[in-house]
């Protein structure tokens, strides 16, 4: 227990390194509840200083993901200039949102199966 971040001080962390990201960029302040998600995700990994190697990485892939995702959503939306269901923009969003789901979850070709002895895929036994 001698190497967890106390409560009080993880608490006066995150709002400390959060309220600037949230109150001074502008336009571009970014949503304070992210913030706090990755707070919680620190804890539910163990409130360790050791998580935060596996949770800056994965943060950092998800600030680029999402870079990606609103850089096709304003693309799309200046391609198909009036195109919209209910809300304005809305198809482009939906578009956009669905093509990042999709190309985030397609398979990359291998087996990524964690047996040891039948390294077999489930898709391999559902073709015979």
């Amino acid at each position: 227990m001698r190497d967890r971040v106390p409560m009080w001080l993880a608490v006066a962390i995150t709002v400390a390194l959060s309220l600037p990201f949230g109150l001074w960029l502008g336009d571009y302040a970014l949503p304070l509840w992210a913030a706090f998600i990755v707070w919680a995700e620190y804890f539910v990994l163990g409130a360790r200083p050791e998580a935060l190697r596996l949770i800056i990485p994965a943060f950092f892939v998800g600030v680029f993901g999402a870079l990606g995702i609103t850089t096709a959503n304003v693309i799309l939306e200046r391609l198909l200039v009036d195109a919209s269901l209910v809300a304005e923009n809305d198809i482009a969003a939906f578009m956009a949102f669905f093509l990042a789901s999709a190309s985030s979850s397609m398979p990359s070709g291998g087996c990524h199966c964690r047996s040891r002895r039948r390294p077999r895929c489930p898709s391999s036994t559902a073709s015979r």
